[in-house]
């Protein structure tokens, strides 16, 4: 999953990601990192709440990457990112 250049300070292609499911999106916390998953795929992200809390805003680390808002209506699962391992 992790093989976009948007993340790549984070996680580079055949690291493992360990997230925990996160049941409820109103308590991101601004900044953290998420896997987010819709039903375009999943994608690691830094997440804030936004639009009067019916978007989602998705930021990458890479500064390469404008940010983008997905609709908290199209999310089907959330997971908090604890930590990962690089493979070298």
């Amino acid at each position: 999953m992790a093989a976009s250049q948007s993340m790549v300070l984070l996680a580079l292609a055949g690291c493992r990601v360990f997230a925990s499911r996160f049941p409820c999106i109103d308590n991101i916390r601004r900044g953290d990192i998420y896997v987010v998953e819709t039903s375009e795929g999943a994608v690691i992200k830094r997440l804030t709440l936004s639009e009067g809390d019916r978007y989602v805003t998705a930021e990458s680390i890479n500064p390469d990457y404008a940010p983008y808002r997905i609709p908290r209506a199209d999310i089907r699962s959330l997971w908090r990112v604890l930590c990962h391992v690089v493979y070298q």
